[in-house]
């Protein structure tokens, strides 16, 4: 006989919980739930369901988040400093402005999401797919994409100073294979500066 589920809890309770010192969740399920200015550093969310949550300027640095669905999830201006996404599914997520400074995102679906004006500097997006994201203006300083898809993104203002682009596939389709060290300045002296105001004709 299976063991009863344990009862979901609603944010308001989660986050009671959170207070009185449990840090880690599981099996959580409450899409479109309401989170905005949560207060949850460290917190660590594993197989939950968070679709179309709305984190927008939540305090969570250092959050974990394993195998948990957040497509089109909201996390307008969070603080997700060092936080870590691990084989999430992040389509379509609206993280403009976001704060995600060596945060871990690698081999995430990212694809289609808006992280306009976001900050990424030092973060890992090695083989993270961003197809047809929305990059403009992205503080990308010293993050590793290795491997990482970007094909028709929008990169135009981001800045990639410092940035590991060995085997990512860039906007245009190009993909570079023999130099570990390839920086942007690099792509764009090759590729042209037109390259970093590529747009995909679908994109939002």
């Amino acid at each position: 006989m299976p063991l009863p589920r344990r009862p979901q809890p609603v944010p308001n309770v989660l986050l009671r919980q959170y207070a009185q010192g449990e840090q880690v969740f599981h099996d959580i399920k409450l899409p479109f739930a309401n989170f905005t200015e949560a207060n949850l550093p460290f917190v660590t969310l594993i197989d939950a369901d968070l679709k179309a949550a709305n984190f927008r300027h939540a305090f969570m640095p250092g959050s974990e988040f394993v195998r948990t669905r957040l497509r089109l999830a909201a996390f307008f201006g969070a603080n997700l400093i060092a936080a870590s996404f691990i084989r999430c599914d992040l389509h379509k997520t609206d993280l403009r402005k976001a704060l995600l400074s060596n945060a871990t995102l690698v081999g995430n679906n990212l694809s289609e999401a808006n992280l306009k004006g976001a900050t990424l500097a030092g973060a890992n997006l090695a083989g993270v797919n961003l197809r047809q994201a929305n990059l403009q203006g992205v503080n990308l300083q010293g993050a590793n994409l290795q491997g990482a898809n970007l094909l028709y993104a929008d990169i135009q203002g981001a800045n990639f100073d410092g940035a590991n682009l060995l085997f990512t596939t860039m906007p245009d389709g190009t993909c570079q294979h023999d130099d570990a060290s390839l920086l942007y300045d690099d792509y764009v002296e090759q590729s042209g500066p037109s390259q970093s105001n590529l747009v995909d004709s679908n994109t939002p």
